[in-house]
């Protein structure tokens, strides 16, 4: 598995448990079910692709 695939598959995965927690958290104080999907679905563009960057970033550095 080359260096790029490894690191969107580790994106992914970890972006499903902390993409899950944020909605449950919000569900919990707000009792919102569209106000919890809809921060979610943001999370989910904004934060991944943040992520991804951040691994790239840290990749180049030996």
């Amino acid at each position: 598995m080359n260096g790029n695939k490894k690191i969107l598959l580790k994106t992914i995965s970890w972006r499903i448990v902390a993409t899950s927690m944020s909605m449950v958290f919000i569900y919990f104080f707000s009792g919102q079910v569209v106000l919890a999907a809809g921060v979610g679905a943001f999370e989910v563009v904004v934060r991944t692709s943040l992520y991804f960057l951040h691994e790239k970033f840290w990749n180049r550095i030996s």
